[in-house]
């Protein structure tokens, strides 16, 4: 057998989407048995919130169906499980909790943002070089670090509930919009909740719109100056350009 070809048949054991290994079988069920322990670990540290939903025995179940078809990539275990949020989202028994796949989503976001690359914060000194009829043109970049979690759901309160040993959701109601934007400050995950129109204003600006195309939509009392404000605060951008006529 050809060193690839074994490779691939070891690989499909090991993650349980074949039971014939191209081993001695007792040695081989010890290898599996330590890639499904240390692989179902990886994603219990990576989405504590969503583990402590569902309880660590269906976790660890859903983990070692996940690990089938989605090895790792990277060396980085801390950066395993890009696929999750999806993978729970198509699992029949999620169905009768919806917001499940958006709190692992949220979770997921903290991890991409926390992994990001470093890149400067843009700063209000950045808008003294902007004329005043540019600045409905301007259009931002996001800094690497910047995630906005847009949900149906409650993942904000959530989240922020089982941040404790013992969660207090009697007052919770899962069924509300809320948005979270995430970013990286000095080495650590920040966060703020997001109203509706702000998160609907941050998504355009974080999509590449222009501040008056990313205000069209928002009604006329929406407070564009005290929005962008607060995104500068949070290190939300990292540059700003005007179009090449201004």
């Amino acid at each position: 057998m050809r060193l690839a070809a074994f490779q691939a048949e070891f690989a499909a054991y090991l993650c349980g989407a074949s039971e014939a290994p191209p081993v001695d079988p007792d040695r081989a069920t010890i290898y599996r048995n330590n890639v499904r322990l240390s692989l179902s670990a990886a994603l219990a540290a990576n989405f504590p919130v969503t583990q402590a939903m569902v309880g660590e025995a269906y976790f660890h179940q859903a983990a070692r169906r996940f690990l089938r078809d989605h090895l790792p990539q990277r060396p980085d275990m801390a950066d395993y499980g890009g696929a999750f949020p999806g993978f729970l989202a198509q699992l029949p028994e999620v169905e009768a909790y919806p917001f499940l796949p958006d709190v692992a989503r949220t979770e997921r976001a903290m991890i991409e943002a926390f992994l990001a690359p470093q890149a400067p914060v843009l700063t209000a000194a950045a808008f003294a070089s902007v004329p005043p009829d540019g600045f409905a043109d301007l259009r931002f970049a996001a800094h690497p670090s910047t995630r906005l979690v847009r949900s149906a759901y409650a993942v904000v309160d959530l989240w922020a509930a089982h941040q404790t040993d013992h969660p207090d959701l009697a007052n919770l109601d899962p069924h509300q919009p809320q948005a979270m934007l995430i970013v990286r400050r000095d080495g650590r995950i920040e966060w703020v909740s997001l109203e509706a129109e702000a998160a609907k204003f941050t998504s355009a600006l974080l999509s590449g719109e222009t501040i008056a195309e990313a205000a069209r939509q928002l009604p006329e009392d929406f407070d564009l100056t005290d929005a962008l404000v607060r995104l500068l605060h949070a290190g939300v951008f990292t540059g700003l350009t005007l179009p090449e006529n201004q």
